[in-house]
């Protein structure tokens, strides 16, 4: 609160800038959940794919992915984001739980708000 005041603020960048920034986070999330999913590991480096439900992550990982980049369904990409990122959260401890809810709830709000823009309901 004290810092508020003799903080400079930033300048809100223009539609189009803040459009190619939401395009390119949408991109790079998707290409992350892709080049983890061919590593075997599921949403993060450190949480490795074992057995059959293990793969089934895998590869719904991937689709998610895929969703991303391809820019199609990105409503149902974001849902599955959101079911897919409480998975893993419920075999780790509580502070790497919330810290990947925080993760992926800031992923899913990003992808919904570029999904409305684009489509034009919502500027």
């Amino acid at each position: 609160m004290v810092l508020e005041d003799r903080l400079p603020r930033p300048t809100i960048a223009n539609t189009k800038v803040r459009h190619d920034g939401m395009e390119l986070m949408r991109i790079l999330v998707g290409m992350s959940l892709l080049l983890t999913a061919y590593g075997g590991q599921v949403f993060a480096p450190h949480l490795t794919a074992s057995g059959g439900a293990g793969t089934a992550l895998v590869f719904l990982q991937a689709l998610i992915g895929i969703l991303l980049i391809s820019n199609h369904f990105l409503h149902y990409a974001a849902v599955l984001l959101a079911g897919f990122s409480s998975v893993p959260s419920l075999s780790s401890d509580l502070p790497l739980a919330s810290n990947m809810l925080t993760i992926s709830a800031s992923r899913c709000s990003s992808i919904s708000t570029t999904s409305r823009t684009r489509s034009g309901r919502r500027a």
